[in-house]
């Protein structure tokens, strides 16, 4: 039995993703990143608000590709998508005033992308007390993103950054 579920976990870690999520199915994603960090599930708010999510696509599929892997080196690579998808979400999300208080915390959460020294001090404290749930996380989310349920592969996205980079605790404080 538990050569069984060993082989099966290296199969699924050596599947890559080749899904291509749609405008709509993005939002659906960053949706569930933002619950996973912020435990707020704005979906229908962010599908009325956010309108020109096109680029965000190539970065949410770029960055499904990369954990797929279950890889530290295709982590790492998905995090710095991350990086890439949170500068760009900085613009996007200004047009979400219905939900300013939970945009305004996850942008707050997701400084850290911006700040490269300290993004890889808190990868390098983070990682490896966190690894095995982290990857866990990943592979709950490549099920999901094959199985096109987006809002949750969002969210078990989010849920493994969290954990990769921390909880700012005064994001919530506020």
């Amino acid at each position: 039995m538990k050569t069984n579920i060993l082989t099966l976990l290296l199969i699924f870690g050596l599947v890559s993703v080749q899904t291509k999520i749609t405008a709509e199915q993005a939002v659906e994603v960053i949706a569930g990143i933002m619950d996973g960090v912020i435990l707020k599930d704005d979906l229908k708010e962010l599908s009325q608000c956010m309108t020109d999510v096109q680029d965000d696509t190539d970065s949410i599929n770029q960055i499904a590709n990369d954990f797929s892997s279950l890889t530290l080196t295709g982590i790492l690579s998905g995090i710095e998508e991350f990086r890439n998808l949170m500068i760009k979400l900085r613009g996007d999300l200004t047009t979400c005033e219905c939900i300013r208080p939970d945009v305004d915390k996850f942008l707050r959460w997701g400084e850290i992308f911006i700040e490269p020294s300290i993004l890889v001090q808190q990868l390098e404290n983070n990682l490896p007390a966190h690894l095995n749930e982290i990857i866990s996380d990943i592979q709950a989310a490549n099920a999901d993103y094959t199985q096109q349920n987006f809002f949750e592969f969002g969210e078990n996205i989010g849920e493994a950054l969290v954990l990769a980079v921390g909880q700012n605790i005064s994001v919530f404080a506020q």
